[in-house]
Order: C-alpha cells, then sequence, then structure tokens
C-alpha cells in the first residue's frame, strides 16, 4: 500500500461511517471510492455495485485497522512483508498482520530456520524459544522417537 493510501486509512480511521459516507478529501474525491480501494487492496474482492455493503465494508477496514495497531504496537516479533508461515496439517496461517510474540516463539521453538523470515526479533530469541516446543518430543525414557527413526535407517 503506497504512501497516499496509508494518508486515506489513516483518514477513514478518524471518520464515522457517515461521514465516509458524504465527505470528500482535498481533492475533491469521494472517501467511498477510497473504500472501494482499500478494502480490494487489504481483502482481494470488493463489489463496486452493492451499495448496501460499504458499510460493512468500512467496519471491516476499520477493524483492521485496529487490529494491525493492536499487533504491530508492541510486538517484539514481526514477520517481513509478504511472508507467510502455514502451520503442516491445520488450516492455520500467520503474517505479519495476525502473528503475535506468543504465536512466533512456538513456530520457532518447532523450526529455528524461520527465524529468515522475521523482519524484527529480540537479540535473545534463541533463549526464548529453548523449552516452549511439547509436541513432537515425546520421550519414552531418554530415547526419543526421532531417534529411534535414525536407528531403523542406519
Amino acid at each position: 500500500m503506497n504512501t497516499q493510501m496509508r494518508n486515506i486509512l489513516s483518514q477513514i480511521k478518524k471518520l464515522s461511517v457517515s461521514e465516509i459516507l458524504q465527505k470528500k478529501d482535498n481533492n475533491g474525491v469521494s472517501y467511498v471510492k477510497y473504500v472501494f480501494q482499500i478494502y480490494y487492496i487489504l481483502f482481494g474482492q470488493v463489489c463496486n455495485v452493492c451499495p448496501n455493503k460499504i458499510p460493512t465494508y468500512i467496519n471491516q477496514i476499520k477493524n483492521y485497522i485496529m487490529e494491525e495497531d493492536k499487533t504491530n504496537k508492541n510486538s517484539r516479533y514481526k514477520l517481513k512483508k509478504g511472508k507467510v508461515i502455514h502451520v503442516f496439517g491445520t488450516n492455520q496461517y500467520y503474517s505479519e498482520h495476525n502473528i503475535t510474540d506468543n504465536i512466533a516463539i512456538k513456530l520457532l521453538s518447532k523450526n529455528p530456520n524461520r527465524i529468515s523470515l522475521f523482519a524484527k526479533f529480540p537479540e535473545n530469541w534463541r533463549t526464548e524459544t529453548k523449552g516452549t516446543e511439547t509436541k513432537g518430543t515425546e520421550t519414552k525414557g531418554t530415547e526419543t522417537k526421532t531417534s529411534k527413526l535414525k536407528e531403523v535407517k542406519k
């Protein structure tokens, strides 16, 4: 999203739904036009001929802004733009927009190589992720299932 759209997004954040429906920006462009453009950028689809959906689009954009503000404000972990982590065997996908510190720590504890997908992370990320992995390391005595598999392959 370019700088102009980010500025429009911050203006939309401050306006009520009725103000967005009625007002225009300094260039005389209706905010509704921007709502359609921003909604398409964020969610990938929009109905330009469905006036009854405009309030829903506005509310979804505002909710997106609030979630993004919440997620990015105090986050110590941030994924690079365009990077997505899929948790294998589930329908869970994480991007820069929905990842939290706790989720990042769990994902990195399972696969430390994923650190290359992060644009921002604390220096002590390795110590934070140690001991948080619980699945996939079931033990019996002192042997792990992984070590038994390695013995079979030999």
